[in-house]
């Protein structure tokens, strides 16, 4: 299994496994419209690639805290794509640790996700509600996790996640 960033060429295959993931076309879409914003993060859109197949996505996209004081220097994972057929066998765990691993190095501070708790806990994600960090929409207080990439980078923030445009059209 290879680990790298996506071109212009993987897009199509892309689609197709965020499609079968998924099984809709909104997270395709999302990933389409991404692509297109000036603030798109290429280094941060990564593939795993068996021999000839790609088997996994992740995409991570900058976001905002909004509170008192806006908060920059967070992404949001979203969204995280396996395969099928490879589900279940480390694929979208060596995405997130290679992406955490990218995110870190390029100075980003905290990541937030929408997603299992039982999954990303593993990863050291923690409720974001805990750091007083709210979502911009309903969700459940165990679904919306954070996770520090600089120790103490989440102190005294406190606010609501501001996404990308796309994620809300």
């Amino acid at each position: 299994m290879i680990l790298r960033r996506e071109n212009s060429n993987d897009f199509n295959e892309i689609n197709l496994l965020i499609e079968e993931a998924f099984n809709n076309n909104f997270e395709k879409e999302l990933v389409e419209k991404i692509r297109k914003n000036p603030r798109h993060i290429n280094e941060l859109s990564l593939i795993a690639e068996d021999i000839d197949e790609i088997a996994g996505h992740i995409l991570f996209s900058e976001i905002i805290v909004k509170g008192d004081i806006d908060y920059l220097g967070g992404l949001a994972i979203a969204p995280l794509s396996v395969k099928p057929s490879y589900q279940n066998q480390g694929v979208g765990t060596a995405l997130i640790h290679q992406g955490l691993l990218l995110a870190k190095a390029l100075g980003y501070k905290f990541v937030v996700v929408l997603g299992h708790s039982d999954y990303y806990l593993k990863f050291d994600f923690k409720k974001a509600s805990s750091f007083n960090i709210k979502s911009p929409f309903e969700v459940s207080d165990e679904s919306y996790m954070v996770l520090e990439l600089r120790e103490n980078s989440l102190q005294n923030i406190s606010g609501t996640v501001n996404y990308l445009p796309e994620f809300s059209n």
